[in-house]
């Protein structure tokens, strides 16, 4: 993962970098933050909007 400003971008590693079709990718995260930033207006994955909720 990596950060630029707000955007924040993570990137297949070398065991998850081709998904067949029908086959799926689970992934997740831990962060911290120690500044009051404001919560996210938009996600997207693959380009495609997400839902935030």
């Amino acid at each position: 993962m990596s950060q630029s400003g707000p955007n924040v971008t993570a990137q297949n590693v070398s065991y998850n970098a081709s998904v067949p079709q029908g086959g799926n990718v689970q992934w997740g995260f831990r962060a911290t933050w120690s500044n009051s930033d404001a919560n996210p207006s938009a996600f997207r994955f693959n380009g495609a909007s997400c839902a935030i909720g």
